[in-house]
C-alpha cells in the first residue's frame, strides 16, 4: 500500500503460520513438499512363488495428507 501499512492477516491465516498446520490438522506443504509426498505412494504387483499366473495389487496406506490430495484432485489413486 502506497501510505505505508501493510494488510493485517486474518486469525486462521496467522494459524497456520504459527502451526504450520492447515485447519484440519495437516501439515501445510508447498508444491515440492507436496509432490515429495505424494511420490511416496507406491504400487506393488505381488506374485506368488510358483505361481508367477496368479497376482495381487497392494497399495501404500495413505497419509492423511496424501489422502486429503488425492480427495481435492477428485483422483482415484489406487487404479
Amino acid at each position: 500500500m502506497s501510505n505505508g501499512t501493510c494488510a493485517k492477516r486474518s486469525t486462521p491465516a496467522l494459524r497456520k503460520a504459527l502451526t504450520n498446520r492447515t485447519d484440519a490438522g495437516l501439515p501445510i506443504h508447498g508444491f515440492p513438499s507436496l509432490l515429495g509426498d505424494l511420490a511416496t505412494v507406491t504400487h506393488n504387483t505381488m506374485a506368488i512363488a510358483h505361481q508367477s499366473d496368479t497376482t495381487f495389487v497392494i497399495y501404500s496406506q495413505f497419509t492423511p495428507t496424501q489422502a486429503r490430495a488425492f480427495e481435492l484432485l477428485n483422483v482415484n489413486a489406487k487404479l
